[in-house]
């Protein structure tokens, strides 16, 4: 059982890695989920991607 679970966080993890690739992509969700003044501060070219 833990194999199949280890296999859906794997596929999941791949397709939000895919979906928030772009910075631009990342930071339109991160406006249109969180309403906050200092979200509309980030700048995309100050965001650093973690792998």
């Amino acid at each position: 059982m833990i194999e199949v679970a280890a296999i859906d966080f794997y596929v999941n993890d791949k397709g939000y890695k895919s979906l928030l690739y772009s910075k631009e992509t990342f930071l339109e969700l991160l406006r249109s989920f969180v309403k906050h003044g200092w979200v509309e501060k980030i700048h995309e070219k100050s965001i650093v991607r973690a792998d």
